[in-house]
């Protein structure tokens, strides 16, 4: 369902909050509403959420509701 935050999101988000990621490049594929990437960015990478085009406007609304357009950026991306 569009904009739901699913349990492996959550447990993604824990660990990645475990390891450094200040100034890495991450990407993240299919990223939904963001949850993963948007952990990414909190923590000091520079992420690319990705997701197909009809999700982009949710995934850059999440950018910008938590203060994230200098870490995070929102694109189509059709894969698989």
């Amino acid at each position: 369902p569009l904009g739901r935050v699913w349990d492996a999101g959550i447990l993604l988000s824990e660990y990645l909050q475990s390891i450094p990621l200040t100034g890495l490049h991450v990407i993240d594929l299919g990223s939904g509403t963001g949850i993963c990437g948007l952990t990414a960015a909190r923590l000091g990478a520079f992420a690319r959420c990705t997701d197909q085009p009809h999700l982009v406007d949710l995934l850059q609304h999440n950018i910008d509701q938590n203060g994230l357009g200098e870490n995070a950026v929102a694109e189509a991306l059709t894969w698989g």
